[in-house]
C-alpha cells in the first residue's frame, strides 16, 4: 500500500480542493455514499506499518473484490492468510456505514480489549485523516465509541441525539458482546480464535434479522472444529446463508514463490506456514487432533481430483436400469458401468432430516480402487433402499455392503424384500452378511449388513487410511477429500470426524473398502448384461 511523494502531493491538493459547503463538496459526500470503493481508494488514509505514517489506502486488487462481495451479500465470511489488510478494509467500511446512514449501529468484536482498542483506532486514524468538508458532527468519541451526531433537547429538556445518529462500537469477547436492539453490521475479527463466538452469533443473529443488516466473519485459521470452521464448511456446502471468501497467501501483490518459500524455510514446522500462510483452504485447516489420514496424501488426491462425468438419477424402466441426467439429481458418476469390470458398494445411512446427516453411497472399481459413482443426499431410510437397489443393479449387481446400525435396519429390509427392477421383486442378491454359529445349538444365523462397533471402526479407518497413503485408489472426489481432512483419532484414540463436521462420506468409502475386499473370496459375479443398463442424458 506504499505509495510515492508524487502520490501523495496529488492527494494532498485534491482534499484542499474541496470547500466546506460547496456543490462540489456536496457532490464527493454523495458519491462517496454511493460508493465505498470511491471513498477508500480517494480520501482514506491508513497508518504505515513501517513508519507509522498516514499513507493513501490504495486497495490491492483482491480488497476491492472483498468490498464488492461484501457490498452483495448479507452474510460473509471470509478465511485469510495473514497481513493482507482486512483489518484496515473492515475498519475503512465500518466507517463508510456508519458516516453515510443515518441510524446505524455498528459492533465490532475483537478477541481481547487491547485488540478491541486497536481496532477502534484504526477507525479512529482513518475519520481524522479524511477532509473536514467530509466528516459529520461528532455526538460522543471514547476509547471504544465513535458516536456522530448532535446533541439536542427536547421540549422537556431531555437530551437527544440528531442528524446521522449512527455509531461504532469496538469490545472485546463476551457472552453478551452480539446483544442489541438496532444491530446494522457486525464484524468479528478473528473469528476463529473469538471465545463464546457462537454464544455471541446466536444473540446477534435475531437482531440482524429484524434491522436487515449485515455480518462479517474474517478470520485466519485456528485448526479444525470449533465455531468457525463449522460456520465455513456449512457455508461451502451452502448449508448456512454465509457468502464464504478464501484468500490465499498470493493475493498479496508483494509475495511471489520467493517469498512463500524464505517463510517455509524459517518455519518450525510447515504446518505452522500452511496455516498462517494457506494456499487453500483444506491447507489452512490444519487438524487440532491427529489427523486419521495421511495429509499429504490427501493433498494429492485434491489436486488430481476431476468433476463427474454426469450427475442425475436411477430409474427402471422395462427391466433395465436407466440413468439420466438431473442437474440437481443425488448421482454423481465418474465412470459409467463398463464390461468386465467388477464393483463394490459401501453405504452409510442417515435418519434422512433435511438439516441432519447425509445418506451416502460409494462406489469402488474392485481393480483400480477408484471411485467411479457417488450417492449423496437426505432421504428416508426405507427410500434409500429403493436407490440402492437400483445403484447396484445398475454396477453389474454389485457387492453391498450397508451399514445396518440404527436406521440401516430399514434400508436393510428394503433391500431384502426386493426392488421391481426386473419384472417380479426379488432381494438383492449380493447383500452383504456375516455368519454366526451357535456353539450350543450348532445353528448357523445370518446377519444381513455391515456394523460398525468398537472393534470394526478401526479396522475401517486402518484399511482406508492404507488406501489413501499408499496411493492405491487412483480417484478420490474432492468432497471425500475434505471430510478426510477433518477425520481425527481423537484423545481417546477414537476415530471419528472434527465436531461440527460430517463423516458420512468417509464412512461409506471405508465400508466399500471392506467390500472390495470381499471380492474374489466365496462371491460369484455374473457376466455383464448390457441389456440390463441404459444410458440417457436429457
Amino acid at each position: 500500500m506504499y505509495v510515492t511523494s508524487k502520490k501523495q502531493g496529488l492527494f494532498d491538493q485534491l482534499l484542499s480542493s474541496l470547500q466546506a459547503e460547496s456543490p462540489e463538496a456536496e457532490e464527493e459526500r454523495a458519491r462517496c455514499r454511493a460508493d465505498p470503493a470511491y471513498f477508500l481508494d480517494r480520501y482514506c488514509m491508513l497508518q504505515d506499518q513501517a513508519t507509522e505514517q498516514a499513507i493513501p489506502f490504495r486497495l490491492y486488487p483482491c480488497q476491492a473484490d472483498v468490498l464488492e462481495q461484501i457490498l452483495a451479500e448479507v452474510r460473509t465470511i471470509i478465511l485469510k492468510a495473514r497481513q493482507l489488510g482486512l483489518t484496515w478494509l473492515s475498519a475503512a467500511y465500518s466507517l463508510w456505514v456508519a458516516m453515510f446512514h443515518a441510524q446505524r449501529f455498528v459492533l465490532i468484536v475483537s478477541i481481547k480489549d487491547e485488540l478491541a482498542r486497536e481496532y477502534m483506532d484504526r477507525v479512529k486514524f482513518i475519520f481524522d485523516h479524511l477532509p473536514e468538508e467530509l466528516k459529520p458532527p461528532v455526538y460522543k468519541r471514547t476509547e471504544s465509541i465513535l458516536w456522530f451526531g448532535r446533541e439536542a433537547r427536547d421540549g422537556r429538556g431531555n437530551v437527544k441525539v440528531e442528524g446521522l445518529n449512527s455509531q461504532i462500537k469496538s469490545v472485546p469477547t463476551s457472552k453478551e458482546a452480539g446483544r442489541s436492539k438496532t444491530l446494522s453490521l457486525l464484524v468479528l475479527d478473528e473469528g476463529a480464535f473469538i471465545e463464546n463466538a457462537d454464544s455471541i452469533w446466536r444473540a446477534a443473529e435475531p437482531t440482524l434479522e429484524q434491522s436487515k443488516g449485515k455480518a462479517i466473519v474474517i478470520s485466519t485459521a485456528n485448526g479444525m472444529g470449533g465455531w468457525f470452521h463449522t460456520l465455513w464448511s456449512k457455508a461451502k456446502r451452502g448449508e448456512n446463508r454465509f457468502h464464504p471468501i478464501f484468500l490465499p497467501w498470493s493475493v498479496h501483490p508483494g509475495r511471489d514463490q520467493a517469498w512463500y518459500q524464505r517463510r517455509l524455510e524459517e518455519a518450525v514446522k510447515d504446518d505452522d506456514v500452511h496455516q498462517e500462510y494457506p494456499a487453500t483452504d483444506q491447507e489452512a485447516f490444519v487438524a487440532s487432533g491427529r489427523p486419521a489420514f495421511d495429509m499429504k496424501a490427501l493433498t494429492r488426491y485434491w489436486e488430481n481430483a476431476r468433476e463427474p462425468e454426469a450427475v442425475g438419477e436411477l430409474s427402471p424402466v422395462d427391466g433395465r436400469v436407466e440413468f439420466h441426467e438431473a442437474e440437481k439429481g443425488y448421482l454423481r458418476v465418474w465412470r459409467f458401468p463398463e464390461p468386465g469390470r467388477r464393483y463394490a458398494i459401501g453405504a452409510d445411512v442417515a435418519e434422512g432430516l433435511a438439516h441432519g446427516d447425509f445418506s451416502c453411497a460409494h462406489v469402488l472399481d474392485v481393480r483400480s480402487m477408484d471411485l467411479v459413482a457417488e450417492w449423496h443426499g437426505h432421504i428416508d431410510p426405507d427410500l434409500f433402499g429403493v436407490e440402492l437397489f437400483k445403484l447396484g443393479t445398475f454396477y453389474h449387481g454389485a457387492i453391498l455392503g450397508v451399514e445396518r446400525n440404527n436406521h440401516g435396519l430399514t434400508t436393510l429390509t428394503i433391500l431384502r424384500q426386493g426392488h421391481p427392477v426386473h419384472s417380479e421383486a426379488k432381494p438383492y442378491p449380493r447383500l452383504y452378511f456375516e455368519e454366526t454359529v451357535d456353539r450350543a445349538t450348532n445353528k448357523t444365523t445370518q446377519r444381513f449388513g455391515w456394523v460398525t462397533n468398537l472393534k470394526t471402526r478401526p479396522i475401517m479407518t486402518d484399511d482406508l487410511a492404507r488406501v489413501i497413503r499408499e496411493n492405491l485408489a487412483g480417484l478420490i472426489s474432492r468432497e471425500v477429500v475434505e471430510e478426510c481432512m477433518s477425520f481425527v483419532v481423537d484423545e481417546k484414540g477414537r476415530p471419528a470426524a472434527v465436531e461440527g463436521q460430517h463423516d458420512d462420506r468417509v464412512m461409506a468409502l471405508a465400508i466399500a473398502v471392506q467390500m472390495a475386499q470381499q471380492v474374489g473370496t466365496n462371491l460369484m459375479f455374473p457376466e455383464f448384461d448390457p441389456s440390463l443398463h441404459l444410458y440417457r442424458k436429457d
